[in-house]
């Protein structure tokens, strides 16, 4: 017994790991769109002291899951990529960093209970539109087991925000806020 759980937590590690690694197919021209929105949003002045609104661009390529249901998408250059994951409820779309910030998992492949996502492995939960963290999940027979086990690891971290971005539907065009969010620093300044 003890094998079988080391062989299904060593399968979950390298799955991780090869989806991780995976190459991306994303064009690079939406990334030199949303450079050339963020140097014009720079030069305007705002007469409103609320919060600036994100400027979204079109990210060809990649399409918005089904309501209620996640997805992964891998956007990226030539030279650099991040993976995100992407949860749709009703007609809102919400994107976010797709490893969960406490032990590293992949979001996507978790559950979406509403407006909040729970790991699949060690069962944090976050809401989607603001990605601050929530109750731990309890589970039973295996995936309890594993979950116990992600949360006591050495290198599980405790519950931070999630990493978000604004995101909207135009139709079935993806737009994301690629400038203004956590990707313009994983993207090389895009």
């Amino acid at each position: 017994l003890k094998r079988k759980k080391m062989r299904l937590v060593m399968w979950l590690m390298v799955a991780t790991a090869e989806a991780w690694l995976a190459p991306t197919a994303a064009s690079p021209s939406w990334a030199l769109e949303a450079r050339r929105r963020s140097r014009l949003v720079g030069k305007k002045r705002s007469s409103s002291k609320g919060p600036k609104k994100p400027s979204l661009t079109a990210v060809p390529g990649i399409t918005p899951p089904a309501s209620g249901k996640l997805k992964a998408w891998a956007l990226g250059t030539a030279d650099r990529g991040v993976r995100l994951a992407a949860a749709r409820v009703g007609d809102d779309l919400y994107a976010f960093d797709s490893s969960c910030p406490r032990c590293s998992f992949d979001l996507d492949t978790g559950e979406l209970r509403g407006t909040t996502i729970v790991c699949g492995l060690c069962g944090q939960s976050y809401a989607v539109a603001t990605g601050r963290p929530g109750a731990v999940v309890e589970r039973e027979g295996l995936t309890k087991w594993l979950g116990d086990l992600a949360r006591r690891a050495p290198t599980t971290k405790t519950a931070t925000p999630l990493r978000t971005v604004s995101a909207a539907l135009d139709g079935e065009t993806v737009l994301l806020d690629v400038a203004g969010s956590f990707l313009a620093d994983e993207l090389g300044g895009a």
